[in-house]
């Protein structure tokens, strides 16, 4: 209760828009700029963007035992697209992986 009643003396509230979006990727690597581009297309301005893939990487047993940076092209050609088509300066603040599944997290630099 106090907490709330001081709460002006610790927050700076600042509104924040967040996309978030789940591709299937089917253990494909990204072809072009054309197969990612419309999904983060220019009206998706936000502050955060947190992307999920699903099957990252086929689905077998040595997969299933071993750590992989199957994500990375995907990572990379956001990276890109977030620059270019923002322009502005992106970080990718995370990476979290489960067997075939991915999230990364871009932040705008300045909100760093």
């Amino acid at each position: 209760m106090q907490f709330r009643l001081r709460r002006k003396e610790f927050c700076n509230p600042h509104p924040l828009t967040i996309y978030t979006g789940t591709w299937n990727v089917n253990g494909k690597k990204p072809k072009g700029e054309k197969d990612i581009s419309s999904w983060i297309g220019a009206e998706h301005n936000a502050d955060i963007y947190a992307f999920g893939f699903q099957e990252i990487v086929d689905l077998n047993a040595s997969n299933m035992l071993m750590d992989h940076n199957a994500s990375a092209p995907w990572e990379e050609r956001i990276q890109k697209l977030l620059d270019y088509q923002r322009k502005n300066e992106w970080v990718k603040i995370s990476t979290v992986h489960l067997v075939g599944l991915s999230l990364s997290v871009f932040v705008r630099k300045s909100l760093l």
